[in-house]
């Protein structure tokens, strides 16, 4: 049952967040808060695949195959979900929602030179506003911010180099876990 619960919040993480198509290799920590509550994890990606560790889980999204798969390390097993591919973006492209985008100025992350921005942008029918920090030359976001601060992340340790592309490989000797459907779930 834990297991299945891992892989229940793993899998509302990848479909509730946007992926993003990074044009850069990197890898970096991320430092997120959410609620006062931190969680520390790693991501790293590759042109149209990534890779995010958190709490103890693994998802792999491969964009070009239009599909992710979460790991699970402590059992060898994974699930594999297709992904909903008009809700990946550019790094450049407009936030999902995005009304406006003022720059703010220059600024410093984990030592990098960034570039802030004020965001505002709708969802569910009310508007929020976020600070993004961009490091120029790889448009990559390395801190956002809510404006009310009820939640950021942050990129830390930041390296740009080519990826191996076993980081973006289901591991030799994982086993695919079958998870029910929601029509499955909702009959039981």
């Amino acid at each position: 049952m834990q297991t299945t619960a891992r892989v229940l919040v793993a899998a509302v993480l990848l479909i509730s967040v946007p992926l993003v198509i990074f044009a850069e290799e990197f890898c970096a920590d991320t430092f997120t808060v959410t609620q006062g509550v931190q969680m520390q994890g790693r991501i790293c990606t590759a042109p149209n695949k990534m890779r995010i560790e958190n709490q103890g889980n693994v998802i792999i999204a491969r964009m070009d195959l239009g599909k992710a798969w979460v790991l699970l390390p402590d059992e060898r097993m994974y699930v594999e979900q297709s992904l909903d591919l008009s809700r990946i973006m550019g790094m450049q492209q407009k936030y999902p929602g995005e009304v406006s985008r003022t720059f703010e100025g220059k600024d410093k992350v984990d030592g990098k030179s960034a570039e802030k921005y004020r965001i505002t942008y709708e969802s569910a029918g009310k508007q929020y506003v976020m600070f993004v920090w961009f490091v120029p030359g790889i448009g990559m976001p390395v801190k956002t911010l809510a404006e009310d601060a009820s939640w950021s992340t942050e990129y830390r340790n930041i390296t740009t180099e080519k990826q191996p592309e076993s980081l973006f490989e289901i591991p030799p000797g994982y086993k695919e876990l079958k998870m029910p459907s929601m029509d499955e779930m909702a009959q039981r």
